[in-house]
């Protein structure tokens, strides 16, 4: 028995057999359109968080050749392990320096290819003999509507607009490349081109972040639903390219080793157990997945607390749930049960039993995001084919394009908090008050805006959350430093006592300790710090830097320059210790000396203005004596 056409379907059908090719340009026009409109405020952001120590404390950025420098990140920097990130990151270095926009705008460039070659990968699988009966002529729009509510979706903008997190929407873009080409190699001529470009792809999302794992195994996973249909086919027809894919998994392996897990932030020696961290992940998926459907609050930092037992029995059971439909998907509706294993799989490497300090971040949704779309759109495609009421064909277009434009605002809404350090913390704390790191970071944007006093006051709120927070009293004790103020110095060396007595082991609260000293004048206390925090760090930079200070302070030139000779030779661009070299050779009468390194302050960081006023006075200084003051 055949089936009636519903009223709708004539003119859905009419609306979508239009030239192919008419609609694969405009799908591809409106998605970057859209993506750029979302996004174009997100230029005027600035570095946060994580990108300070990965890109404005990152020299390895100031360079591209040779490529062992891009591509050995330091430990300090969210890059480390990550080649391909770091490389990234020091292309923007070459062409912008340190002025953000470039870095917003490749971070957009990528995300914009991730979104086409998403909807190239939907477009082509509708297009399959499985499914071409059903979605076939309807491919090009409904994976269109997928491609731009993936792309504006605000639950990427911790992906995009957040500098750093390009590790996740670079190994996404490579991650989806990898599925893209098995598919053309595997439905089109030339498919030994199109299967090295996938292991290609596959190779260098794994040499950009850990997140990758699953790939070959989703690679497969695709293969047998949509184009082998079984297991056995797919392996017997490409075991050789699985075998380059599995192959990935060695420099990944090696990666991982090398970055020493993750610089204690990931894996089973963080203090954070598999039971503990299995318990808390559901609710953070739960979370997520609201968020994929109402993204009304987003937040830099949770914060998240461990989950424990038997308040995370709701969102186990649910979870579990969910995973057992997966797996009756995968066997009985296997094109329903991939695009289920397909958010659980993205998901698997930060949200199952492998421990993260920080259960959630939003970035993580980034490719898991496109089966909850797609899901979606096409579920609300088959619902809307069934209705027995006659609707305009306009009416799904509509909907689409309010949809979209509803997550474009509120994406563009995001990117504003972006904008500054101070505002995307305070956007931090206004949802999560009780996070004590969002207090701190603040604290560290206050400071350094100058405005100790307010910087003390979260740093404080800091610790009343959290007692044991040392680096928040170190933190504390700096800014109180940085007051000037007498009074204020004994309470800098409590706090920096307090920091020590929770870890001795804290080389920057030696640091600190050694400042308060300093401003108090006691020189020998405040040496005695510096040399803890050195024996504690020998590549503590600011530690040599501050015993320079000291011994400045008592008129030891020689010995002062040698301690920041040592500091620039940990770290190069240090413009504070240049220049506190040329202070040094000024009050020793060493003048054209000074200027001299006051202008190599200068070309590390050309508005320093305490350099700029070094140079003015040394070149009056010369021209007083007769000499040119000017090179």
């Amino acid at each position: 028995m055949s089936e009636t056409p519903s009223p709708i379907d004539t003119r859905l059908d009419a609306l979508v057999a239009r030239p192919s090719d008419r609609w694969v340009r405009t799908c591809i026009a409106l998605i970057v359109l859209a993506a750029v409109g979302a996004y174009f405020n997100s230029f005027l952001g600035a570095f946060v968080f994580d990108d300070e120590p990965s890109i404005l404390g990152n020299p390895t950025l100031h360079r591209l050749w040779p490529l062992s420098a891009p591509l050995s990140p330091p430990t300090t920097s969210s890059s480390y392990g990550r080649p391909l990130l770091n490389l990234s990151l020091a292309v923007n270095y070459a062409l912008s320096g340190l002025n953000p926009f470039s870095y917003h705008a490749v971070n957009l460039c990528i995300h914009i290819l991730a979104a086409l070659t998403l909807f190239g990968i939907i477009r082509r699988t509708l297009q399959r003999p499985a499914l071409a009966g059903r979605f076939g002529p309807a491919a090009v729009p409904l994976a269109g509507a997928i491609g731009l509510l993936w792309a504006v979706h605000p639950l990427q903008t911790m992906a995009v607009t957040y500098i750093v997190q390009r590790a996740e929407s670079l190994a996404g873009l490579f991650f989806l490349l990898t599925i893209y080409a098995l598919l053309r190699g595997a439905t089109g001529g030339r498919a030994w081109v199109w299967y090295a470009t996938a292991w290609a792809a596959c190779l260098a999302a794994a040499f950009t972040k850990e997140t990758m794992a699953p790939l070959p195994v989703v690679a497969l996973l695709y293969d047998r639903t949509f184009l082998a249909g079984s297991f056995r086919g797919a392996i017997r027809r490409r075991w050789g390219l699985y075998l380059l894919l599995a192959a990935c998994w060695a420099p990944l392996a090696w990666l991982i080793h090398s970055a020493g897990g993750r610089h204690d932030t990931a894996g089973f020696g963080i203090g954070v157990t598999a039971w503990q961290y299995a318990l808390t992940e559901p609710g953070v998926i739960l979370h997520y997945l609201r968020l994929a459907f109402w993204p009304d609050v987003l937040v830099l930092d949770y914060g998240w607390p461990l989950a424990a037992w038997p308040a995370a029995a709701f969102p186990a059971a649910v979870i579990l749930v969910m995973l057992a439909a997966t797996l009756w998907a995968l066997w009985r509706k296997p094109a329903l049960g991939f695009l289920a294993a397909w958010f659980f799989l993205t998901l698997a490497v930060t949200s199952s039993v492998v421990p993260i300090k920080d259960p959630a971040f939003e970035q993580r949704m980034y490719l898991a995001l496109a089966g909850v779309v797609v899901l979606v759109v096409v579920g609300a495609w088959v619902l809307l084919r069934a209705l027995p009421v006659r609707l305009p064909a306009a009416v799904p277009i509509a909907a689409a394009a309010l949809v979209a434009m509803a997550l474009a605002a509120r994406t563009h809404a995001r990117n504003n908090d972006y904008r500054t350090g101070e505002a995307i913390w305070r956007s931090a704390l206004a949802s999560r008050p009780e996070n004590a790191r969002a207090h701190n970071n603040l604290g560290n944007i206050l400071r350094g805006q100058g405005r100790f006093e307010e910087a003390v006051e979260q740093y404080q709120a800091a610790v009343r959350i959290r007692p044991d927070y040392a680096k928040a009293w170190y933190n504390c004790a700096a800014a109180l430093t940085d007051m000037k103020d007498p009074k204020r110095y004994s309470e800098a060396v409590a706090c920096c006592r307090k920091a020590v007595e929770i870890d001795p082991n804290l080389a920057e609260a030696h640091n600190n300790w050694g400042n308060a000293l300093l401003e108090m004048r006691d020189f020998s206390g405040a040496i005695e710090q510096y040399r803890q925090a050195l024996r504690i760090d020998p590549e503590l930079a600011e530690a040599h830097n501050n015993w320079g200070n000291a011994l400045q302070d008592q008129w030891k030139f020689d010995l002062a320059i040698s301690q920041y000779q040592e500091a620039l030779r940990i770290r190069p661009d240090y413009v504070e210790a240049r220049f506190n070299w040329g202070g040094t050779l000024m009050k020793n009468g060493q003048y054209r000396e000074a200027a001299e390194q006051f202008r190599n302050a200068l070309r590390l960081r050309p508005e320093f203005a305490p350099a700029v006023e070094g140079l003015r006075q040394a070149e009056e200084r010369l021209e007083k004596n007769g000499e040119p003051g000017k090179p």
